[in-house]
């Protein structure tokens, strides 16, 4: 991103920091970006805090020029500038997209990437402008993640879910989707080619 943005160095501040954030996002759309993708389940929780901005300067401050934050601190900081990301989605009109389904891999955890985790983020009147997309339908969580779309700016992608269970399984949990909130369920391409031998 730093020769991307054509900076060099780290940015001086957590200002500066946050408008190199901002711009990079700006640049992507410019280039072509339609949305902005997080794939959080696979490395923490897919609940975010709201820390206030002194702490995360406070962070930014003290390992600007070097060392390691502890795991708090790093969470911290993760957090905010997560919240960086979904305000500048917002200003730039940019669909949010979150992985909401089991993952591949012992680094995956069910109970953090349960999309319940994300109700105070995607249910935030801060981020009421912001069209948020639940890839994967959130298996095996697909009851919850259907009532999370009882929002009006949020919706469902039912890709992966196929290859998860059998056609009738799929048939019941689309009749439910479809029976709740029709108008919220889309098909999208984000599966891999799963190659089988």
């Amino acid at each position: 991103m730093k020769k991307q943005e054509n900076i060099s160095g780290i940015p001086a501040d957590l200002a500066a920091y946050e408008s190199f954030v901002r711009q990079t996002v700006t640049d992507n759309q410019k280039k072509g970006g339609v949305a902005m993708k997080f794939e959080a389940a696979y490395f923490r929780s897919l609940y975010f805090s709201d820390p206030p901005r002194d702490k995360a300067e406070a962070i930014y401050s003290k390992y600007h020029s070097g060392g390691v934050p502890s795991d708090d601190e790093y969470r911290v900081f993760q957090d905010y500038v997560f919240r960086v990301l979904i305000d500048e989605a917002g200003k730039l009109n940019l669909p949010v997209h979150f992985h909401s389904a089991v993952g591949i891999g012992d680094y995956f955890s069910l109970r953090n990437g349960n999309p319940l985790n994300l109700e105070n983020v995607i249910r935030d009147p801060r981020y009421k402008n912001v069209t948020f997309v639940l890839i994967h339908g959130g298996y095996p969580y697909t009851l919850e993640m259907i009532w999370l779309t009882a929002a009006k700016n949020i919706y469902t992608d039912s890709s992966l879910v196929g290859y998860y269970v059998y056609p009738s399984e799929l048939k019941n949990i689309l009749k439910q989707w479809i029976s709740l909130y029709p108008e919220k369920i889309m098909f999208g391409s984000d599966a891999f080619h799963l190659m089988t031998r």
